[in-house]
């Protein structure tokens, strides 16, 4: 069978302890792999991408009647990461590299890549089967990298893609259109709170809503943002703003309102509004019976149906490996969110 065509074997709901959360937690699917980051398609699927076992990108069904299925693994690389839709619709774009986050002094400069993966006209069949493959193609090396993170584009029309580097502790920005790579951004707000230890990792999340890019850093438990014009520079006379501190952080997503919710390592997913109040609405506090255990990305959902639920990561956890809890979650916030 064709690597592509790959089932994903999906682990049975009861594996996982429930907490109680402020609000309720749907399982989408359970997996044997980390999930790491999602976009989603505009026919409402799922595409994510994962660390573990490799470096692999999925598409699930969020209303879980087809099988969640192996689309696209990088060769020779430990990890997927951040992915983002393009201008052009259902052509998406995504870091990949290997990595050692134990041990940030160890870089592997070939690995580290923005690849493009084309899934026009790519569905799954109810046997796990593609109707077509999807098109890929390396679009940018990133040899100075050092962990390529979250993604996000300048604007919806534009061809620059922004690059979180968690170790470098900077934004890069590349050209999908000609491989280009410069900084968009390095100063004290991408940077972690310590040289080394668990504090060493700086910029992790990184989304653009209406010309403001906004970002996490998981070190220094920070969120801040900043205007960016359209090819993803800062504008002048700005300078980055802090939103909210003392913040649990890996991914974020931005909603209409200005609202963030930010994904977090302790196990919730927090609101932190424009400013800067925040309050938990799912999960439990740094609980390995969490309803999500090792919450990594969250975006919302794309049809008339569940554009008020959010989609949710999970690794099981980075501390220690919850089994039976890497998976997709949907949290539905209501209208009134």
């Amino acid at each position: 069978m064709h690597p592509s065509h790959y089932i994903l074997r999906v682990l049975s709901s009861a594996a996982t302890a429930q907490a109680t959360s402020l609000l309720p937690v749907h399982n989408i699917t359970h997996a044997d792999v980390r999930f790491e980051n999602l976009a989603v398609r505009s026919n409402g699927q799922i595409l994510t991408t994962t660390t573990s076992p490799n470096a692999s990108l999925y598409l699930v069904d969020p209303l879980g009647i087809l099988p969640t299925t192996l689309i696209h693994t990088v060769p020779n690389v430990s990890s997927a990461m951040g992915i983002a839709e393009s201008k052009v619709e259902d052509v998406f774009y995504f870091a990949s590299g290997t990595i050692n986050i134990t041990t940030p002094t160890r870089r592997f400069p070939d690995t580290y890549s923005i690849t493009e993966i084309d899934v026009r006209g790519v569905s799954v069949l109810p046997n796990g089967t593609l109707t077509n493959e999807p098109r890929v193609k390396r679009v940018a090396s990133l040899p100075h990298a050092w962990l390529p993170n979250g993604v996000a584009f300048a604007s919806p029309d534009s061809d620059h893609l922004l690059m979180a580097d968690s170790f470098a502790g900077l934004v890069w920005n590349i050209n999908i259109c000609n491989g280009e790579v410069g900084v968009a951004l390095n100063d004290s707000t991408t940077k972690g709170s310590a040289p080394i230890g668990q504090n060493f990792t700086g910029i992790n999340g990184l989304k653009v809503q209406d010309g403001i890019m906004y970002w996490t850093s998981t070190g220094a438990s920070k969120m801040f943002k900043v205007p960016i014009d359209d090819v993803g520079r800062v504008r002048d006379g700005e300078t980055p703003a802090l939103v909210t501190d003392n913040l649990t952080c890996d991914d974020l997503v931005i909603d209409c309102k200005g609202n963030a919710y930010v994904a977090g390592p302790k196990d919730v997913l927090t609101r932190v509004y424009p400013n800067g109040e925040r309050e938990i609405v799912a999960g439990t506090f740094n609980s390995t019976t969490s309803s999500l255990v090792g919450p990594s990305a969250a975006r919302f959902g794309r049809l008339e149906s569940d554009r008020w639920s959010l989609y949710v990561t999970t690794n099981g956890g980075i501390d220690q490996n919850v089994e039976g809890t890497q998976g997709i979650y949907r949290i539905d916030l209501g209208e009134a969110a």
